[in-house]
């Protein structure tokens, strides 16, 4: 193809999965310049079954008690994780490699523990590296970035509240990239609060993304303070898939 971006055939392929297992084992070097298409990638490949899942009365540690930090049931890292997942989608992070004359090198990240990722495989115990969370956001939505920054706050206060260690990154490139520019963020003291307040928490955008816009608007962006800059949006996100950590879509 004259673009060098694979067909839509082998896009569709590989989310079908029709790629050998062995194909699997590494990704992103091929695509860190080319994130258009992981986005792409990252859009055909959402999982099957959406993240819908509720708080039941019952489950929901009292109002009064949320905000304490002791320690208790092990059950409290399954609802600091089942606040961060709800209702959003849970997916994987896939890369197609290619060639300069359209032919495909599948070079897709490896699975969370080889296979697709499900809510159970999230919440069960034996899952140690469950502890930490990447949030992947690649358009700007307010409200729904508003909605997840309420959802990391309350896996925090979960967590806390059952002696729980939790490590969470967000990550942010694309049109997402305003909801944390000094001069389009719509919400920089709920950031800076978040992360003041959270240590283990990082706010991270892609410096590929922001060198792009700077390139079409023809002036330099500036990032929050509290936030930090990684070189590719897709490739941190695929480092810590592969260090473990479970991975969500936004």
């Amino acid at each position: 193809m004259s673009d060098g971006r694979p067909s839509e055939e082998i896009l569709n392929a590989f989310v079908d999965g029709e790629f050998s297992p062995e194909d699997r084992l590494s990704a992103l070097k091929s695509i860190s310049a080319h994130e258009s298409l992981s986005r792409d990638v990252c859009d055909l490949y959402q999982l099957k079954e959406l993240v819908n899942m509720a708080y039941r009365p019952d489950t929901l540690p009292e109002a009064a008690a949320r905000g304490a930090r002791q320690t208790g049931s092990p059950r409290g890292w399954m609802l600091a994780l089942a606040a961060g997942v709800g209702a959003l989608a849970l997916v994987l992070v896939a890369v197609v490699g290619f060639t300069g004359d359209g032919t495909h090198q599948p070079v897709p990240m490896a699975q969370v523990g080889g296979s697709a990722t499900t809510v159970s495989d999230v919440l069960a115990p034996a899952r140690p590296d469950a502890r930490q969370v990447l949030f992947h956001m690649t358009d700007t939505d307010v409200q729904e970035a508003e909605a997840l920054f309420d959802d990391i706050e309350h896996m925090f206060e979960t967590a806390w509240l059952y002696g729980q260690e939790l490590d969470v990154q967000l990550v942010v490139h694309g049109t997402a990239l305003e909801l944390v520019r000094a001069d389009l963020a719509p919400f920089p003291k709920r950031i800076r609060d978040l992360v003041y307040t959270y240590p283990s928490l990082r706010v991270t955008a892609c410096g590929q993304s922001r060198a792009r816009r700077e390139r079409e608007e023809g002036g330099l962006i500036e990032f929050l303070p509290w936030v930090e800059e990684v070189e590719s949006g897709v490739r941190e996100a695929a480092q810590r898939q592969s260090e473990g950590w479970t991975y969500i879509r936004v």
